[in-house]
């Protein structure tokens, strides 16, 4: 049983990290819904954390307070009387939370000893009492003392069908300083701060264990990515008006012509990134504890695919880069103009693309990211086009194909705000994970379902 539910909605994922790492270092044991366990039922398993919770911190943001998800579950920790309320946008809860005063925790950078952060650690403790000190909760406090905790941007690939679209900023009424203050109460007990003091001389021991740990270089594998050749051909780059599911931004339907070109048989592995990584004095990624090495890498931008295919090219003398937009589809399609490589009915997906396990009849075996190549490949030869996670490409994202190219070239601006991903991914359900669907983030962005694989000219 943890001793506090977050209850979120997607897009503040990063948010989240940090502020449940943040609780954790302060002795709390943390459940939110990326601590599944490997087998739990999905919606059994956060009810029953909900339930258990003896506290529930809901996090207000431009997303959340338009989840009925979030919604149902602050409603619960409100009518217990375990709840706290934290702010991470500037906006006005939904009726009947708007009395709970709540922390503000829009700018919080990640620190510790931030007096926003140390109002929420207090009204915490009103409900859950100080926190007793163990040598489990000493080690985990000197062990995440050690990584600071970096705050980033929330992300805008919304995953699966249960969380609602982003909307336009609400008018904004937040808690002030001298509402903050409330959350205090009458108690002001500093207990987490003894666990600081009671772990210190174990600081230098952990830290080498920590750096021993992130710094091992992973299983010697090939770090070089098979590939395969991709022949030329021409094919419909979009989708027709009948196409179940459609979006207004794959249209309009245009003919391109492909070039012969190379592409990777999987999508890019952590045992290949690490290799990279490690290489380059780079942090390796965050797995979110699913498993390393023939996984696909995630938690990597645009801009990390980039360096490291530039890293692959100085090492091996060819060139690698991402696929363009174009270049994706026709392989994903692998000459077939059926919605899914696969063919039209997306009950099929269990044989060929790692999806959303509750939505279908069918169980994939795995809840997050599956090992690459464990599905069926298209009759091209790659493996995972459809699912598992999302892929990069070159392109920059434009809302529709007008003015495109129409020889598999890139489209590309100088200074671009979004570039598309493409796939779908495992918390997609099998009818959004079609050939022609797009989607777009940020290039510095980073997130645990988007990875991507590489092509190479020939």
């Amino acid at each position: 049983m943890a001793d506090i539910f977050i209850s979120y909605a997607h897009e503040d994922i990063e948010r989240i990290k940090v502020l449940a790492s943040g609780l954790a270092s302060c002795g709390r044991s943390v459940f939110w819904d990326r601590t599944i366990p490997p087998g739990k039922t999905w919606r059994n398993w956060i009810g029953k954390s909900l339930a258990e919770a003896r506290c529930v911190v809901v996090a207000w943001s431009e997303a959340s307070i338009h989840s009925e998800w979030v919604y149902e579950e602050a409603e619960e920790g409100k009518e217990r009387n375990i709840l706290v309320p934290v702010f991470v946008g500037n906006v006005r809860p939904p009726m009947g939370f708007r009395a709970i005063q709540g922390a503000t925790l829009v700018d919080w950078n990640g620190g510790l000893d931030d007096q926003s952060f140390q109002q929420l650690v207090d009204a915490v403790a009103e409900i859950l009492g100080p926190v007793e000190p163990t040598p489990e909760n000493s080690l985990r406090l000197q062990s995440i003392s050690k990584q600071p905790v970096v705050s980033t941007a929330p992300v805008d690939l919304q995953v699966a069908e249960t969380t609602p679209a982003l909307t336009a900023a609400q008018s904004v009424e937040t808690p002030g300083d001298a509402q903050a203050s409330q959350l205090r109460g009458k108690s002001r007990d500093r207990g987490h701060r003894w666990l600081w003091i009671a772990g210190a001389s174990l600081l230098p021991v952990l830290y080498a264990v920590w750096e021993v740990a992130v710094h091992t270089k992973p299983a010697t594998v090939d770090p070089i990515p098979e590939m395969v050749e991709i022949p030329a051909g021409s094919f419909n780059m979009g989708s027709p008006d009948s196409e179940p599911g459609r979006d207004d931004t794959e249209r309009p339907a245009h003919k391109v012509t492909i070039k012969r070109f190379a592409l990777g048989l999987y999508e890019v592995t952590f045992a290949e990134y690490d290799a990279f990584a490690l290489a380059t004095g780079r942090k390796l990624p965050d797995d979110e504890g699913w498993g390393r090495e023939r996984r696909p890498v995630i938690n990597v931008s645009w801009d990390d695919a980039q360096a490291y295919a530039q890293w692959l090219s100085e090492r091996t003398g060819k060139r690698y880069r991402l696929p363009t937009e174009a270049e994706w589809e026709y392989a994903a399609r692998a000459k077939t103009t059926t919605t899914r490589f696969w063919g039209d009915n997306p009950a099929d997906a269990c044989q060929y693309a790692n999806v959303e396990d509750e939505s279908h009849k069918c169980t994939d075996g795995y809840q997050y990211t599956a090992p690459v190549g464990a599905f069926k490949s298209n009759d091209f030869g790659t493996y995972d086009m459809l699912g598992n996670v999302w892929e990069w490409v070159q392109d920059c994202y434009y809302a529709n194909y007008q003015g495109a190219f129409t020889d598999g070239a890139a489209w590309e601006e100088n200074g671009c705000a979004g570039r598309v991903v493409r796939g779908g991914c495992w918390g997609y359900r099998p009818g959004g994970v079609r050939s022609a669907f797009r989607h777009w983030d940020r290039p510095g962005s980073r997130l645990d379902v988007i990875g991507f694989r590489l092509a190479q000219d020939i």
